[in-house]
């Protein structure tokens, strides 16, 4: 009897010791900080995400993507996009492997060398990839200021905590300028040609862009309690230019067209994590 009891004993010891070693529950922050650190040292991530863009009281159709991503320099993108010929929409790959750029769809095999190649560099051009904002939302984390709230979609709070963030617009400003690159886009690739002082006309235009331009952003991150990993990630980002301001913009009566003096434009993007740090399957292209 007295044995039988000392393996009880020993047993609830043992139970209560697992117990307490597993069940401490992680404070926000320190939940967020480790979400921050295993998306930052994540091998690969399969997300579905879409992007859209307003401006000038004009908002484009939400673009909707399926994206693989084995870090840290392996995309593979696949979405709809309107075909320019037809006006239809038709699928677009994209791979990026490395510097390596290949892309595939119906639209494309159908025309000639010269065509597709104008095509293929039109749809680099336009394309974005909005798994590329999840970097700008990490490199932001000593600039933001969260609060934790409701899910708006209602998921389990124990099983997942959602943060809504107010984001530095200076710190932001910043980095979107040098993402940019405004001095290389702005200015013509050959300026031998240039007067000095068309050059700088050039000059101070972009400084004036660069000291004008307001942005702000405000997200909301979901993440998943158990694997400490970004469940989901919306970006609300609004940016602000006074045209009128920086061009001196004068307006006709009878202008057809004119432009306003205060440019706004909204990006909204949206990324669901599907799987992260599993073996990914990336389709062969030709």
């Amino acid at each position: 009897m007295k044995k039988l009891i000392l393996i009880c004993l020993c047993a609830l010891m043992i139970l209560a010791a697992g117990c307490g070693s597993g069940s401490v529950a992680l404070s926000d922050e320190e939940l967020l900080e480790r979400a921050y650190s295993n998306m930052e040292a994540a091998e690969s991530s399969h997300l579905e995400a879409s992007f859209a863009v307003s401006a000038m009281g004009m908002r484009m159709e939400p673009i909707h993507y399926e994206i693989l991503q084995e870090y840290p320099d392996r995309t593979y993108m696949k979405l709809d996009v309107e075909d320019w010929d037809t006006g239809e929409l038709t699928t677009l790959e994209i791979l990026m492997d490395g510097d390596n750029i290949s892309l595939r769809s119906d639209s494309l095999d159908a025309l000639d060398a010269e065509s597709r190649a104008l095509l293929e560099e039109l749809y680099l051009e336009e394309i974005e990839n909005p798994g590329e904002y999840e970097n700008i939302f990490l490199d932001l984390e000593q600039t933001t200021n969260f609060s934790v709230i409701d899910n708006p979609a209602g998921l389990d709070a124990e099983a997942y905590r959602t943060y809504l963030f107010t984001l530095d617009g200076d710190k932001l400003t910043e980095m979107v300028l040098a993402e940019m690159d405004l001095q290389d886009e702005l200015f013509p690739a050959e300026t031998e040609d240039l007067e000095e002082w068309e050059i700088e006309m050039l000059e101070a235009m972009t400084e004036m862009f660069m000291a004008s331009l307001s942005l702000e952003m405000e997200a909301i991150l979901v993440v998943d309690v158990a694997s400490e990993h970004f469940h989901s990630l919306s970006m609300d980002i609004k940016m602000e230019l006074p045209l009128g301001e920086l061009f001196e913009i004068e307006k006709e009566d009878d202008d057809f067209f004119a432009f306003p003096d205060m440019l706004q434009i909204r990006m909204e993007i949206e990324l669901e994590y599907l799987a992260i740090n599993t073996e990914l399957e990336f389709p062969e292209f030709e």
